[in-house]
């Protein structure tokens, strides 16, 4: 077939569609309870859905995003609207989590195109809901993607999705000074060695990549610092650190000295820890209180 006649055969089928749509909308305008606009529809290509993948972003302590990316085919030869999209999440049966959006958006013309639908998570909300679970646990969870397309006839088709997956639900590394040994002290400088004993209390491996801390001693505060030394962790396992210690005594009075000196010293650590996940990076707030033995 020439070249010139197969473009007529393209341009025509195209016209065709698009007097077709119009034709389904006017039905539908002048007759709504006309079942010829539908059986004329119910022949056509319908569009279709997919969910191609979903992301857990900006995850926190507190909570994190999970975007799911679904992939729609528009069969007509006029964009197909998003009306509508409704999602719903939950778990063993239970939903923790129901949100709706107006997106506003359209699939071009006869092509393929993507919608994210956001879902926000909040941990506390969460474990309130869903009973047993603790902080630390990884979440088995179905989520259930409604999409509402604005058809040619003037109708909203509704496309049920559905897809399963896994999100946790972190809890801060549980640290303790399990031991302060001095290689140096007196009335102008402290110097010495302090051993972190550091755990993982969740279900998923998690590398801790630095720590900012505040530590006190004898309720006096004597270092704030970073420690910049990694520890990989696996899932409720845990590790040790020895952190140097160094810091003047001169300001700090006797008192302190003659805690340090005791055999035993009071101590306060807080600060935040970066960790590195299966599902991403976390800050997650560290404090540990307690009382340390002490050597020299």
């Amino acid at each position: 077939m020439p070249p010139s006649t197969l473009a007529f055969s393209a341009t025509r089928s195209r016209l065709t569609t698009q007097l077709l749509a119009l034709l389904l909308a006017a039905l539908a305008l002048t007759s709504p309870g006309c079942s010829t606009a539908q059986s004329i529809f119910n022949s056509l290509d319908k569009p279709t859905a997919r969910v191609v993948g979903a992301e857990l972003t900006g995850l926190t302590a507190a909570g994190a995003t999970l975007d799911f990316d679904l992939e729609v085919q528009n069969p007509y030869s006029v964009p197909l609207p998003i009306g509508a999209l409704a999602v719903a999440l939950s778990s063993g049966g239970t939903q923790f989590l129901s949100a709706d959006s107006q997106p506003g958006s359209s699939i071009p013309a006869r092509r393929s195109g993507r919608v994210t639908v956001p879902a926000s998570l909040d941990f506390a909300s969460m474990l309130s809901l869903l009973e047993g679970v603790r902080p630390g646990a990884v979440i088995p969870y179905r989520a259930d993607v409604n999409l509402g397309v604005d058809i040619p006839t003037g109708e909203r088709l509704s496309l049920p999705l559905s897809h399963e997956g896994q999100v946790p639900i972190p809890a801060p590394p549980t640290i303790t000074v399990r031991a302060v040994n001095w290689d140096e002290l007196s009335l102008q400088r402290a110097r010495g060695t302090m051993t972190l004993d550091i755990a993982n209390p969740n279900q998923f491996a998690a590398s801790l990549r630095t720590l900012d801390y505040a530590l006190s001693l004898g309720g006096s505060q004597v270092a704030q610092a970073r420690l910049a030394r990694g520890l990989d962790l696996a899932a409720n396992a845990s590790g040790s650190l020895e952190v140097p210690l160094s810091f003047s005594t001169s300001s700090l009075g006797m008192s302190l000295i003659q805690a340090v000196t005791s055999g035993h010293i009071d101590y306060s650590l807080t600060g935040d820890s970066d960790l590195s996940t299966p599902f991403g990076r976390i800050l997650m707030p560290v404090t540990a209180v307690g009382r340390s033995p002490t050597t020299r």
